[in-house]
């Protein structure tokens, strides 16, 4: 089987209209967006091989930090996350969701301000100046004063950009466990999307099943990588 997947023109009419069910989420969450690696050309293949380890990377970081701030994943790093949600950066964004008049807003917009403020942080922590700059996880192979260091960190902004916003939409209008799972299925979509040929999905017997093979390789990579 292939995974059906909708463009940015259905995309973006889903976003301007009300989501029903599950069977919209799923949907909304099947649109993948573009590659990392497609917004380069005449790279060597040792380039390609970095530059798909980087956009892997990204991605990881994306699932894991939104996953973290839902509640899913390992008890001491959610725990490091609510310790400090009363000290900046992560307090601006506990400030900033209180401002919402609409209390249904809240919490879609903390998850929000949340993510993008830790996939901000680097060895230095954050700027004062700019605490939101949201950067690829790597160095992007390539001469010096190029711009795919720049090309790949606006990339993986409007990864995040899009996915949040898909997140909000779908956790205003369905629930907080739904919007969850629009996470997980759409970041799958996108990992399949980038390099299809790693997972070998041809003989699933549903989507389920095809993404949680998805899940299982892409896991096994990284696993490998560490």
């Amino acid at each position: 089987m292939k995974l059906k997947q909708i463009d940015e023109y259905e995309y973006k009419q889903m976003l301007d209209s009300k989501l029903c069910s599950k069977q919209d989420m799923f949907r909304l969450a099947s649109f993948p967006y573009v590659s990392l690696l497609s917004k380069y050309k005449n790279l060597m293949s040792y380039e390609q091989r970095k530059i798909r380890e980087i956009e892997d990377d990204s991605v990881f970081a994306f699932f894991h930090i939104l996953s973290l701030l839902f509640g899913i994943g390992s008890q001491s790093e959610i725990d490091t996350i609510n310790r400090n949600m009363n000290v900046e950066p992560l307090r601006s964004a506990v400030i900033a969701a209180r401002q919402e008049l609409d209390p249904a807003e809240r919490a879609p917009k903390y998850f929000e301000l949340a993510c993008k403020i830790l996939l901000s942080l680097d060895e230095r922590g954050y700027s004062m100046m700019n605490v939101i700059n949201i950067r690829v996880r790597g160095k992007i192979p390539g001469m010096p004063f190029s711009n795919r260091q720049k090309i790949a960190d606006e990339w993986f902004s409007n990864f995040v950009n899009l996915k949040l916003e898909g997140m909000k939409k779908v956790y205003r209008e369905l629930g907080v466990e739904t919007a969850y799972t629009f996470v997980v299925s759409s970041t799958l979509h996108s990992l399949y999307h980038f390099a299809p040929e790693r997972y070998h999905i041809e003989y699933c017997q549903s989507e389920d099943e095809a993404l949680h093979k998805v899940l299982r390789i892409f896991t096994e990579l990284k696993d490998k990588r560490s």
